[in-house]
């Protein structure tokens, strides 16, 4: 696993027979599974840009990050308010360093990127 590329990974996940599997291993991660296999392809994306020098800053991904609304998965206390009501927040970076957040309580409880990173 840990040589697979995140397109492999996002693709493994998505493809897996068993919705079971899909389940055991987004709780394991602290999250639903129908967000897990969202939040990988949009992680692939990001990955994807960056791996290419595309900017990131104010720009539409294309794709859109489904945002949890379970209480049992980590996320936002408050909904997410743009000064533009015409621009759809979840094509846009912000909510991906949400997801990315929300996984690191999981996977590292004790880190503190989202205090550093000022953002989430």
């Amino acid at each position: 696993m840990e040589a697979f590329t995140m397109g492999q990974l996002s693709h493994l996940y998505a493809g897996l027979r068993s919705s079971s599997d899909q389940k055991a291993i987004a709780r394991a991660m602290g999250t639903h599974a129908e967000l897990m296999e969202s939040w990988l392809k949009t992680l692939n994306s990001i990955r994807n840009f960056c791996a290419h020098h595309s900017r990131l800053w104010n720009k539409e991904l294309g794709v859109s990050i489904k945002i949890s609304v379970s209480p049992q998965v980590k996320w936002l206390q408050n909904q997410v308010v743009l000064a533009d009501p015409n621009i759809d927040y979840r094509k846009r970076l912000y909510p991906v360093l949400v997801a990315m957040q929300s996984m690191l309580y999981t996977i590292s409880p004790d880190s503190k990127w989202g205090k550093d990173c000022k953002i989430c």
